[in-house]
């Protein structure tokens, strides 16, 4: 922007371009330091973004009642309810299907529902955690 005040110097601008001119430069440098601005927030947050999905990728501590839970499906035959991996590990229903519903597309996934309730059994990732941890029997 500065090279076009710089071209217009010479001629001959009545006060009200002048000033139009300058009211536009100045909103022109406001600008350029926005998006240099957002810019580097920008890359800050891909750097952030990129040391969180590293640090998740490479994370393999899971709570001890969520170890409990995968340890139960991996050891039925059958899927199995959030209610009765609940009752029969004495934690809160809320608990368990907290867990499964965080983990769910990880560790362990719905197979069927059955009379309005979810069964889990273990995903490929949640036998290979459990085997890598020496977690499974």
């Amino acid at each position: 922007m500065g090279a076009i005040f710089d071209m217009l110097k010479g001629m001959p601008i009545n006060a009200v371009l002048r000033e139009k001119l300058d009211v536009l430069e100045k909103k022109y440098e406001a600008l350029e330091f926005e998006n240099e601005k957002i810019k580097q927030e920008n890359q800050a947050l891909k750097d952030s973004l990129a040391a969180f999905e590293n640090e998740d990728a490479t994370s393999t501590d899971l709570n001890g009642d969520m170890v409990k839970i995968l340890q139960h499906i991996a050891s039925s035959e059958q899927p199995l309810a959030a209610e009765t991996i609940a009752v029969q590990l004495h934690l809160k229903p809320t608990t368990v299907e907290y867990y499964l519903q965080l983990d769910s597309m990880k560790y362990a996934r719905p197979a069927t529902i059955t009379s309005g309730s979810l069964r889990y059994h273990l995903t490929q990732e949640g036998r290979r955690y459990l085997v890598e941890n020496g977690l499974l029997d």
